[in-house]
């Protein structure tokens, strides 16, 4: 026993000779680093003018005086460390240097000042604490989704059986899933449209959920041709989808060069808004959404609150091109990104004219304050970032975003779906080796899922099983009016299904019309691509050929030829005027500038379609349906066509998604006075 304890006081004693040592050891080897940048910084001070500090240059003087500081006091007696209670100057000192180091790590950009600098890292590290946090938890809950799911369903009958709605659908005599799944029918957006017209009419609680309705989220209208509206609480946004969407900083902070603390160049438009009878407000959902951002943006907070487009793109552009250490790139749609570099290409030389002079072009009709303020943000000439940039502009647009920021981690937009093609040009175009990002996939009605692996090659989606109850039904039978779904725990990977959510803000069996494809599961819950929409399909006599096989055929086409195009928009031949015979699909294709199509290369998209689809194919063996027509239109078509429908629909280009296939007629009398030339094989 004695021997026993003078060996543990014999190791005691050991390990505080060797942590003594190690301590001095460390210490000379920062001392001396610090040291060096003492002595290059007292160096450099004589250079410095007041304007050249830095939030850099700020953090790394605290951090050598706090170093030299705890130095001083622990040489003598370095003891301390080893106490239960250390000094408090040890302490804090250590805090001190640890955070200092921390930020100079995460690469500080030169636009912060140290309020700002502080306020970014502090939030920053708190959202990823608590994204760490709510990943484990969400970890937790995939072990059983069938269970998890079973619970969800319990809690959202119990919390919304007083409804209106809930009522209506029987929902409130339901028990279990079994019951649910037997009593209440899938429903559609026609099944709520009295009720959302008791909302907008006369402000009535509980209708599609307990308490009052604050917000009405209204879709563009570019897919159906006419807006729906879906009711929305700000407490059940905060309290449920809110808190699972941190999920995603997690995600985001672990993406190299992302973590950066720089601001980021995030294009955001102020929604259109209008108030319904009932006083509340209607708009689409990206108002909620962009409230609530905390993150700091290159350009100047009064920039957010305008709607105008065109003014937003070029401010953007024009504080974005000023500042070289930007963090990322934000878009809301990949679509979005494009026209903001087409800007770009258009105004380069008016921005850097702009920058140069430290002004503000005319073109941009602002109120006289607004004007004075951004000019004054701009703070002043720079001569030599305009003489930089005009230098790279010079050399052409490919590769331009690693040209004007070198250390942009990628581009963040939504880019599967009808954006797929706009992200494409992106990357060939634009982005050289960096990435595009698609964190959420989400529509007015429901937040389906977060892209929890955003450095795969692929854009998957988990599904936020947490706060929405899942069922899916299989491709085969989306076209039926009451199909058998399945659940979360019984679809299979590669196989195809369309969403069927129930939320807490009264949806109950609702059909999303988005087709997904499971790609794997996280623990027990589904990973998915995203593929179309249900009612992508063209049809002439009764072969129902989807949007995307469409689009593969154009894809083949275009590469066979080795040619580029920017966009393609397609119809069924009876929505044309003056058509008459047999029916055949009609392209209507922007060819990228110098590039166009012969009627013996357009006539592989036919070719390709045929192999593609075996219906299409036995109605052109048949002669029912006659070949495909391509249709080449002029330049900036689609980019014209697009500002048409969001203007005749009051959507913004935040919230816009241009449709591949497109029905109503003064659209398609818009693409007809714009063609250049058609190639007709029938």
């Amino acid at each position: 026993m004695i021997v026993s304890r003078y060996m543990r006081e014999t190791l005691i004693s050991m390990t505080k000779m060797h942590a003594l040592k190690a301590y001095k050891t460390a210490a000379c080897g920062l001392a001396f680093r610090v040291t060096n940048e003492v002595i290059l910084l007292a160096s450099n001070m004589g250079r410095w003018r007041p304007k050249r500090w830095t939030p850099t240059s700020v953090v790394q003087i605290i951090l050598g005086v706090m170093v030299t500081v705890l130095l001083a006091h622990t040489w003598q007696q370095p003891t301390c460390l080893l106490h239960i209670k250390p000094a408090l100057i040890t302490g804090v000192g250590l805090c001190t240097i640890m955070i200092c180091v921390d930020i100079l790590l995460h690469k500080p950009g030169s636009t912060h000042n140290i309020v700002s600098l502080l306020k970014q890292y502090v939030l920053q590290r708190a959202l990823y604490a608590v994204g760490l946090i709510m990943h484990r938890k969400f970890r937790k809950l995939c072990i059983n989704v069938y269970e998890q799911q079973q619970k969800l369903l319990a809690e959202i009958i119990s919390a919304n059986k007083e409804t209106q709605v809930a009522r209506s659908l029987r929902v409130d005599s339901v028990h279990d899933v079994h019951e649910f799944r037997t009593k209440v029918p899938l429903t559609s957006y026609k099944d709520y449209e009295r009720f959302t017209e008791i909302v907008c009419n006369d402000e009535s609680s509980n209708v599609f959920f307990p308490g009052k309705v604050d917000f009405i989220a209204k879709t563009s209208g570019t897919t159906s041709g006419k807006s729906k509206l879906f009711p929305k609480s700000l407490r059940l946004l905060r309290r449920l989808s809110g808190k699972w969407l941190l999920l995603s900083q997690k995600c985001f902070m672990e993406i190299p060069r992302n973590n950066y603390l720089r601001k980021w160049l995030a294009v955001r438009v102020e929604p259109r808004t209008q108030k319904s009878n009932s006083s509340i407000t209607v708009g689409p959902i990206s108002g909620v959404a962009s409230s609530y951002s905390l993150n700091p943006y290159v350009a100047p907070d009064v920039v957010r609150t305008m709607s105008n487009e065109n003014y937003v793109i070029y401010l953007n552009l024009l504080f974005g091109l000023k500042t070289k250490d930007i963090c990322n790139l934000f878009f809301s749609t990949s679509q979005m990104g494009v026209y903001f570099f087409k800007e770009l290409e258009r105004n380069w030389q008016q921005i850097c004219d702009d920058i140069e002079n430290g002004s503000l072009s005319d073109t941009v009709n602002l109120s006289p304050d607004v004007r004075e303020a951004l000019i004054k943000e701009l703070g002043g000439c720079d001569v030599i970032t305009a003489r930089r940039l005009r230098q790279e502009f010079r050399k052409g647009f490919q590769d331009i975003v690693p040209r004007l920021w070198p250390e942009c981690a990628g581009v963040f937009c939504l880019a599967t779906g009808c954006f797929e093609k706009h992200a494409d040009i992106l990357r060939r175009k634009y982005l050289g080796s960096l990435r595009v990002f698609s964190t959420f996939h989400a529509g007015s009605e429901a937040f389906y899922g977060v892209n929890t692996h955003l450095l795969a090659d692929d854009i998957t989606y988990t599904a936020m099983t947490p706060f929405i109850f899942f069922e899916f039904i299989p491709e085969a039978h989306v076209d039926e009016d009451q199909p058998e779904t399945l659940l979360c725990n019984q679809v299979e990977v590669g196989e195809r299904y369309e969403l069927v959510v129930t939320t807490w803000e009264g949806l109950y069996r609702y059909r999303s019309e988005d087709v997904v494809q499971i790609a794997g599961f996280e623990g027990t819950v589904p990973v998915y691509k995203y593929c179309r929409r249900r009612g992508d399909i063209l049809c002439v006599c009764t072969e129902r050929v989807p949007e995307f096989l469409l689009a593969d055929a154009v894809e083949w086409c275009i590469a066979a030829n080795r040619k580029s195009y920017v966009d393609f928009i397609s119809t069924e031949s009876y929505n044309l005027p003056g058509a008459s015979g047999r029916g055949y699909y009609v392209i209507f294709i922007e060819m990228q500038s110098g590039h166009h199509l012969t009627e013996t290369e357009t006539a592989l998209v036919d070719s390709e379609l045929m192999r593609l689809h075996d219906g299409y194919h036995s109605f052109r063996e048949s002669g029912k349906i006659t070949p495909v027509k391509v249709v080449q239109v002029a330049p900036r078509t689609f980019e014209l066509l697009s500002r048409e429908i969001m203007a005749q629909n009051q959507s913004t280009v935040m919230q816009f998604k241009l449709p591949r296939i497109i029905r109503t007629l003064s659209f398609l009398t818009f693409l007809m006075q714009r063609s250049e030339c058609e190639t007709d094989h029938g």
